[in-house]
């Protein structure tokens, strides 16, 4: 039944057959394609590899013809909608018709990702993944100027702004980003840390 296939290893909800054998193939680890910036970070298609790379560089390539907003997977450009969704619950004006399913989605507590400790599910991977550190004790993002550990992406990102005053203004980011991936520490920190060590 079309919606009701779930994944064997993390519970996830699948729409059809290809996309359950994508994800189990996932959690396998069969990836074909692998992140430059950090190898370790696998993808299934050229455009999913694609699409995080934009993240590393800061390049959007799918741009909206009609209103100018640009995307980093083209299946984003598609389901851009440029009129206004709104949410029939709470008012909320949404994008593109995923964004409006999974925000009433998360109205109605319906979440994707199931922890597999306590069962609290939620809307996106990294949410479980940060989630899961308060029952694993495992922190997958560590500061590369002092090596501090996080379990959530968003608390490293703070820490760069409040502790090595990393605020730079949004449009110089992705440049400066780019030089934490490639292990440099940016300049005016006093950092004797190595990466890696």
């Amino acid at each position: 039944m079309r919606g009701d296939l779930l994944c064997p290893v993390c519970g996830k909800r699948c729409t059809t057959r290809g996309n359950l054998k994508k994800h189990v193939s996932w959690h396998a680890g069969r990836f074909q394609y692998y992140c430059p910036y950090c190898p370790n970070k696998g993808f299934m298609s050229t455009s999913d590899l694609r699409g995080h790379i934009s993240w590393h560089t800061g390049i959007k390539e799918f741009k909206c013809t009609l209103c100018e907003k640009d995307f980093r997977y083209k299946r984003q450009l598609t389901d851009h909608i440029c009129g206004k969704l709104s949410c029939s619950l709470c008012g909320k004006v949404c994008t593109t018709k995923w964004n409006l399913k999974t925000h009433e989605d998360w109205h109605k507590g319906k979440g994707y990702y199931p922890c597999k400790y306590c069962g609290k599910t939620f809307m996106a991977t990294s949410s479980l993944q940060g989630h899961m550190s308060i029952h694993t004790g495992i922190k997958e993002f560590k500061c590369l100027i002092c090596g501090r550990e996080f379990g959530w992406k968003g608390d490293l990102k703070k820490h760069l702004n409040n502790v090595h005053h990393w605020n730079l203004p949004r449009e110089r980011r992705s440049s400066r980003r780019k030089a934490v991936v490639h292990d440099e520490v940016p300049k005016g920190t006093n950092a004797s840390h190595s990466p890696g060590s």
